[in-house]
């Protein structure tokens, strides 16, 4: 490799220690007490809060039968519907929802930084004296680990809205089956609010998602803490791999 061109991969080098350092000893850190606030703040809140009011009253009494579709009229499965009043969105879970997207990819993000200063800090490969090298290897597949659970977290979101997306098209097009409407005093004590609401398995699919919502913050809280603590108590094997033997791994 040509001296210019060495150099400034050695610098490109050294810019990467300098990041992943930072992520661990800085950026982590506060994600920590960032997280922690939040699932302080989230741990006592009750069932979502609907903002509308929602199938309080009597579906239509006629029930629309087949009918061609012509230009300007509904579509057959549109007229089938005995309900059109839309459904309402839960406010604090989309918050969360919105806030658990946000960091799982940071923290994404992140993990990448790291993996990528820790695998550029490991040596040649070489006979003997390799235990530093065996932690290196450790942690890049614990920063693997921790960046597939953060995929999942993100990826919850997605399997919300398709769940309640089902269960919202049939609370419009069955009002009348039982297992779907039921009226239910909802009450979000943050707030001092209450609505009346008639979807059983909308309330219990809301309320379902908004136990895992809160889960899903300690489960960030904890990669960022877990992952802070196995680096930072091994760093000296991920600066100096080679530099001492005898120390073990935490």
């Amino acid at each position: 490799m040509e001296k210019p061109i060495s150099g400034q991969v050695e610098s490109l080098r050294k810019e990467l220690a300098a990041a992943g350092e930072r992520i661990i000893y800085e950026i982590f850190p506060s994600k920590i007490i960032q997280l922690h606030k939040l699932v302080q703040n989230t741990s006592d809140l009750d069932s979502p809060v609907y903002k509308s009011e929602k199938l309080n009253g009597s579906p239509s009494d006629a029930h629309t039968t087949k009918k061609r579709k012509l230009e300007g009229e509904e579509s057959e499965e549109s007229s089938k519907a005995r309900d059109s009043s839309p459904v309402p969105l839960r406010a604090m879970i989309d918050i969360l929802h919105t806030i658990i997207k946000k960091e799982a990819e940071e923290l994404i993000a992140s993990i990448d930084e790291v993996k990528l200063w820790v695998s550029l800090s490991m040596p040649r490969i070489e006979d003997g004296d390799n235990f530093g090298v065996q932690v290196q290897e450790e942690i890049v597949s614990e920063l693997h680990r921790a960046q597939e659970s953060a995929y999942n977290l993100r990826d919850n979101t997605r399997q919300d809205f398709l769940a309640r997306a089902k269960i919202c098209s049939k609370i419009v097009k069955y009002p009348t089956v039982e297992d779907y409407p039921v009226n239910t005093l909802v009450y979000f004590s943050l707030a001092r609010l209450t609505v009346t609401l008639n979807q059983r398995a909308l309330l219990e699919h809301d309320d379902k998602y908004f136990y895992l919502a809160q889960r899903n913050v300690i489960d960030l809280r904890a990669l960022y803490a877990v992952l802070t603590d196995l680096v930072q108590k091994n760093i000296d094997k991920i600066r100096k791999p080679k530099a001492n033997n005898r120390t073990a791994m935490y």
